[in-house]
């Protein structure tokens, strides 16, 4: 079924994204695939529903992809889906939501960054902070949409 909807979600225009919607339960649903192997297929879906203007898939796709990821995932792993997911709702216009989840990753990255600057050597540094660019793209949008 993974591989099918892959496949689906290449070849579908925007009018027809939408009707792959229903196979999500299943996709949600297959209990012999890799939970892990699932949740990067939800996020990468979620991404491309985002990339095709269908906001309300990729959120519902992207919140399911966050309760897996947090469950399985690391740190930054859980980060990347968040801000997929705070996109996704500045896209739909819901900036009460994506602020909320803005709030909640500030708040955890000014924590992390307490914990480990400290430590870390300066070229490490400025990767860190590179590695936050998109973070903080989809912090400034929301500040000058929402």
């Amino acid at each position: 079924m993974i591989k099918e909807m892959s496949t689906l979600f290449k070849l579908r225009r925007n009018e027809e994204g939408e009707l792959l919607s229903d196979h999500i339960d299943e996709l949600l649903d297959e209990r012999d695939d890799d939970i892990l192997l699932r949740s990067e297929y939800i996020y990468e879906y979620g991404n491309r529903m985002i990339e095709l203007k269908l906001s309300t898939i990729a959120i519902s796709m992207l919140t399911t992809g966050l309760e897996i990821k947090k469950l399985t995932g690391n740190y930054d792993d859980i980060l990347k889906v968040k801000n997929s997911l705070g996109e996704a709702y500045i896209n739909a216009g819901e900036y009460h939501d994506a602020n909320k989840l803005y709030e909640e990753i500030i708040q955890a990255e000014k924590k992390r960054a307490h914990d480990i600057f400290a430590f870390l050597p300066e070229r490490q540094r400025e990767m860190y902070w590179k590695s936050k660019e998109p973070l903080m793209k989809n912090i400034f949008k929301l500040n000058q949409e929402g």
